[in-house]
């Protein structure tokens, strides 16, 4: 959800972390405790482990399984929904200490840019139509910014890496399901996520 111009995290049921120790070399996968949305959520390991957690991120993928935590892989959609979940909402997280019999706090971070989409469509010729899809697209000059597609990171560092040539792409399709209609007086506002250049 988000309150003005700052961000937070809502843990969904089924959401499921990569969780790393400190040597980097093996993840753990570990799934969100409980059906309910929780800002600080509870969550249990796949396999009975004595790793001690360090650093996580989200969502997990199978894809990272034997690879090192300075090379993980992903995919940020160049088709993003506008139904008030974030596609691709990549976040890292570093653990903060733990207690006895309460487990590992962690403090997320988002991986990736947020931005947000206000639409209004008073005055204009488009007042009345229905809204099925918005292209956003990023150049610098006449230079296209890759801002979607797949990626490499480091949980160690956090540094992001583009992957190279058709993996990815300098436009984001934000669609609509059920086509609001622009209205006059009526502010519609949606997010996507997009590599943070």
């Amino acid at each position: 959800p988000t309150e003005g111009s700052v961000s937070g995290i809502v843990w969904t049921k089924g959401d499921q972390l990569g969780v790393f120790d400190q040597t980097g070399t093996s993840q753990t996968l570990y799934t969100k405790d409980g059906d309910e949305e929780e800002a600080k959520a509870k969550f249990q390991p796949s396999t009975d482990s004595d790793i001690k957690p360090y650093r996580a991120y989200y969502p997990y993928s199978e894809d990272n399984n034997g690879r090192p935590w300075t090379s993980l892989l992903g995919n940020l959609p160049a088709v993003q929904p506008a139904d008030g979940t974030l596609s691709g909402d990549y976040k890292v997280g570093q653990a903060n200490g733990g207690t006895s019999g309460n487990g590992y706090e962690f403090v997320f971070t988002h991986l990736f840019s947020l931005c947000r989409i206000t639409l209004n469509a008073s005055g204009t010729a488009l007042n009345g139509d229905k809204l099925k899809s918005i292209d956003i697209s990023v150049t610098r000059g006449k230079e296209s910014v890759p801002i979607c597609g797949d990626f490499t990171f480091n949980l160690r560092t956090l540094a992001v890496t583009p992957g190279t040539g058709t993996k990815v792409r300098n436009r984001i399709s934000l669609t609509w399901d059920k086509h609001p209609t622009l209205t006059e007086g009526k502010t519609i506002t949606s997010y996507i996520s997009l590599f943070p250049n």
